[in-house]
């Protein structure tokens, strides 16, 4: 049932969270982890039950107006909502600080598009960077936020490359938005195949 809501949990989140991990966390029996992925998930359901132990024990039901495993199950939520939000915090910053990198990516090429040989493409540039940065390489099973990201920050990086040289062949700028970024897709060093978002 997660499976259906994952993608879109993603893409709501800017692709800063995978929530198809967090699918696997919960439903998946067949995953082989390493030490320190083990030793993080023991922190987490450490806190996680230390928190609803603590919210248990604590409980005044006659002050609070709540009983005691209401407020264990709270706590419990609270617990692993803290220990787990510290825990990718690293990731969602690496990929928010990816996001700036496109952004600042989207202003030079926005720069480049209205340079002398690019001015006549100017609209057709635009629309490409718009297309890159809706592309998501989430299927059925995986949201893919960092490789999504990725992906956006190396195609952003290669057209910029393409618009600033002066030995670019401009013919390819010919082609619809989405036409340029297979292109570009095929001549990077990626071989996944891109999902676009249609306009």
């Amino acid at each position: 049932m997660f499976r259906l809501f994952h993608n879109k949990l993603s893409e709501y989140s800017h692709h800063y969270i995978d929530w198809s991990r967090v699918g696997e966390l919960l439903f998946s029996n067949h995953h082989h982890y390493t030490r320190d992925q083990l030793i993080t998930r023991g922190i987490i359901i450490g806190f996680t039950a230390a928190s609803a132990f603590i919210g248990y024990y604590l409980n005044d039901e006659e002050t609070t107006g709540c009983s005691n495993m209401t407020i264990c199950l709270a706590n419990g939520l609270l617990g692993f909502t803290l220990s787990h939000a510290t825990v990718i915090y690293p990731l969602v910053k690496k990929r928010y600080e990816m996001n700036q990198e496109c952004l600042r990516l989207k202003d030079e090429i926005q720069k480049l598009a209205n340079t002398q040989n690019n001015s006549p493409f100017n609209h057709t540039i635009n629309a490409t960077v718009d297309a890159i940065l809706k592309i998501s390489l989430s299927d059925d099973q995986h949201s893919r936020a960092s490789e999504t990201w990725g992906r956006r920050k190396n195609l952003l990086l290669k057209f910029s490359y393409m618009l600033a040289s002066e030995e670019t062949d401009r013919s390819f700028l010919n082609q619809d938005a989405h036409s340029i970024v297979e292109y570009l897709n095929e001549h990077s060093n990626f071989r996944d195949n891109v999902h676009l978002s249609r306009i």
